[in-house]
């Protein structure tokens, strides 16, 4: 019985990495679902959501077009179940590409979307400013 739950859903998984037309609403019920049945069981359960991000690394940037017209659908979704079941949500797509100044794409995620023990770094900073709000 944990008293908060971080998720994050990568755009390679399901819908999105096979270019299946209805993906955000299947992603949508998806989604729904989960935070829906952690919070019957869990009602005090805090929540906090990771946006999806991605940057262009070979191999998989032959991708890019349809995720770069899925991903705001996506977090668009995200945030509107953020706001739903009252959790907190994590930006990490511009903190990514901020990222980029410093070092290379693939420095952060090694293949776009998987991220590296940097790309971790990032994510756990930006979850650890959120947590602090818990003490």
């Amino acid at each position: 019985a944990p008293d908060i739950m971080t998720l994050l859903c990568g755009i390679n998984d399901g819908p999105v990495w096979d270019n299946i037309p209805t993906a955000p609403d299947i992603f949508r019920n998806t989604y729904e679902n989960l935070l829906q049945i952690c919070m019957d069981n869990l009602p005090d359960i805090k929540i906090i959501l990771l946006e999806p991000f991605y940057l262009p690394v070979k191999p998989h940037d032959e991708h890019k077009e349809i995720w770069a017209q899925l991903l705001p659908e996506y977090r668009k979704i995200i945030k509107s179940l953020a706001e739903k079941f009252n959790a907190e949500y994590i930006e990490l797509q511009a903190e990514f590409e901020a990222m980029t100044k410093y070092h290379n794409a693939q420095y952060w995620l090694w293949d776009g979307i998987h991220p590296s023990e940097h790309g971790h770094g990032v994510i756990a900073r930006k979850v650890f400013e959120v947590l602090k709000k818990y003490r």
